[in-house]
């Protein structure tokens, strides 16, 4: 199973980025898959990954945390931050 580290937790449309890309500049196409991360409840948990294709496609999971409040994770071993 692969690690997961958290790299940004944010307002919707802020700065967010990981590694050299701006998340919120580009469309995210869901993966159809998802992944159990901290806080360690069912309900608030649950995270859809997602890839954006670009020439190197990025993929991360996301998840809105609060109203227009969005917690972003990458796989140990992807883009820096």
């Amino acid at each position: 199973m692969m690690a997961w580290r958290r790299i940004h937790i944010g307002h919707e449309k802020d700065d967010a980025t990981i590694g050299w890309l701006r998340v919120w500049d580009h469309e995210w196409r869901p993966t159809g898959a998802s992944v159990f991360l901290p806080p360690n409840t069912p309900a608030a948990s649950q995270f859809e990954i997602y890839e954006v294709l670009t020439p190197l496609p990025v993929r991360f999971a996301a998840r809105e945390i609060s109203a227009g409040v969005w917690s972003f994770w990458t796989e140990d071993g992807g883009p820096p931050e």
